[in-house]
């Protein structure tokens, strides 16, 4: 890591789908919520930028982690078939 390196705006990737299959997105969602929750999303972070911990202790989890309340409001775009 760069000290004193600042990235700019949080960059937002996701996962396209098929429409007709929002079991599916749900279960995927679900997923990942899950995951992002756990151990093993702190390990797999660390792991992927082995310097983070430099930051602090909370201060990576804690600007980097995405809520569940995030992982919601940025999740399927659009309107169920009526």
């Amino acid at each position: 890591m760069i000290p004193d390196l600042e990235i700019g705006a949080a960059q937002y990737y996701g996962m396209g789908m098929c429409k007709g299959h929002r079991e599916d997105r749900e279960l995927l969602k679900k997923i990942v919520q899950e995951y992002v929750k756990s151990t093993d999303w702190q390990m797999d972070f660390k792991a992927e930028l082995s310097n983070i911990e430099s930051l602090g202790p909370n201060f990576w989890p804690k600007n980097f982690r995405p809520t569940e309340g995030e992982s919601e409001n940025l999740s399927c775009r659009n309107e169920e078939a009526s």
